[in-house]
């Protein structure tokens, strides 16, 4: 069986990455580790090579680095394995850390479905196992059968008769599969940029993602995110 790197790690860390940081006596200790997903600053880096700005609020300045085979570039979405080694000053939101390794996570614009791309987006089935809103970004946990083909996921919208997006927004998850053989029973974590699919009147958007499960049967689910107004 040929599986890759991300693919493995991922399916480890999603058993342990969203465990809830509560400090305590060994919230510093050596031989802890925190997992978490973040966005990649090249930017705003204090003089270091990155920074990465955790979901949860903390910033993380990576003292030492372990994970010598990530590039980073700016704005990459990623999963962070790390040790925290002490506090920057005397904020509780910002740390030196060990980074003890980093992976890619893949992070998409939404797109529209037309009669051009809907075959190419895939109709195969795909098993959503948690969704989640961090600030504009929509995080989706998904399973699937696969064996050593690349998966297609994309998540893409309809416009009306007007060109125009209707609210409540309605997405559709889909999922090509590349007629892959069903050997295994894999893992996948996708976060999708929401800021830029529609130009709300108000300042929360509406949405229902729509997806088709391996027992064929059609599911949803609604959620909702604030959009910042320039």
């Amino acid at each position: 069986m040929k599986r890759t790197f991300t693919e493995i790690s991922i399916a480890i860390i999603l058993l342990i990455s969203f465990a809830s940081c509560n400090k305590n006596d060994n919230y510093y200790s050596l031989g802890k580790i925190w997992i978490t997903m973040g966005l990649i600053d090249t930017i705003d880096t204090r003089g270091y090579d990155f920074v990465i700005k955790c979901d949860n609020g903390d910033t993380l300045f990576p003292l030492s680095n372990s994970a010598q085979h990530f590039v980073p570039r700016n704005k990459q979405r990623v999963i962070v394995n790390y040790t925290i080694l002490d506090e920057v000053g005397e904020s509780d939101k910002t740390f030196y850390v060990k980074i003890n390794d980093l992976n890619n996570v893949t992070f998409k614009d939404i797109i529209a479905i037309s009669a051009q791309n809907t075959d190419s987006l895939g109709n195969d089935p795909v098993n959503i196992t948690d969704i989640w809103m961090v600030g504009d970004m929509l995080n989706i946990e998904f399973m699937y059968y696969g064996y050593q083909k690349i998966h297609f996921i994309n998540l893409g919208y309809k416009t009306n008769q007007k060109g125009t997006i209707d609210e409540p927004v309605e997405l559709e998850f889909r999922h090509n599969a590349n007629s892959d053989n069903k050997a295994y029973y894999l893992k996948g974590i996708v976060t999708f940029r929401m800021d830029n699919i529609i130009e709300a009147k108000n300042d929360t958007i509406n949405f229902t993602v729509n997806w088709i499960g391996y027992d064929q049967v059609e599911n949803q689910r609604h959620g909702s995110f604030y959009q910042q107004k320039q």
